[in-house]
């Protein structure tokens, strides 16, 4: 029994992840992207002022798979129509997102 509750204790974590500001850009976001796939628990992810720019697809595309997703700040990174685009597809389904900035300043 102690096994049980052990796993589901495990299975409870999410992860947050704070990249903001370090020039990531589009090449460094489809690593990102592809990390992320493995991250089925991402309750939190700040990308803002990376210039990813349509980097963002790779991002969107391991999140589409995210169903823990509560916040997603891409402010400032110029993400443009098709990565609006891909962003909506991969956060169609979501009803748990409460919080999106992709503003630009």
């Amino acid at each position: 029994a102690n096994h049980s509750l052990l796993s589901l204790s495990l299975c409870s974590f999410s992860f947050i992840l704070f990249v903001g500001k370090n020039s990531i850009k589009a090449e460094g976001s489809k690593c990102i992207g592809s990390a992320l796939k493995d991250i089925k628990s991402l309750a939190v992810l700040d990308l803002s002022e990376n210039e990813i720019g349509g980097g963002v697809e790779a991002i969107f595309s391991a999140l589409s798979v995210n169903r823990s997703l509560i916040s997603l700040n891409l402010s400032n990174n110029s993400i443009g129509a098709k990565g609006a685009k891909a962003m909506s597809s991969a956060i169609k389904g979501s009803l748990i997102l409460k919080y999106l900035n992709i503003s630009i300043e």
